[in-house]
């Protein structure tokens, strides 16, 4: 409401991930409610965050100043590597076929997870 812009808030962020080590930096949210994070180079797979947020406001004359805790999914999606393209030369003109060879694209990665 307009008669509480004045208030700061403050959010509070949990996770829990079964990849070890799946953020460099942990998830944060700043003031203005933007999710922050960096994932660990290398690393892939989903964490479960929970969220709350909170106001300086009080308590007062039966207010709330908590959110209730909501959950949401976080998935770091791998980055995909090719190792061999071939033939490695072919026409400008189009109509070859070439076959590449990698990881971590054209499966459920690159589709998402469902």
């Amino acid at each position: 409401p307009p008669d509480e812009a004045w208030q700061a808030l403050s959010f509070s962020v949990m996770y829990n991930s079964s990849v070890s080590g799946l953020f460099a930096v942990p998830p944060r949210i700043d003031s203005q409610g933007t999710l922050h994070f960096t994932a660990t180079d290398g690393v892939h797979g989903e964490a479960l965050l929970w969220v709350s947020v909170a106001d300086d406001g009080g308590v007062d004359l039966g207010g709330e100043n908590a959110s209730m805790t909501h959950f949401c999914r976080l998935k770091v999606f791998p980055t995909p590597r090719v190792f061999k393209v071939t033939p490695r030369l072919h026409s400008v003109a189009g109509g070859a076929q070439i076959t590449v060879e990698g990881v971590f694209f054209g499966s459920e990665y690159s589709r998402g997870f469902q």
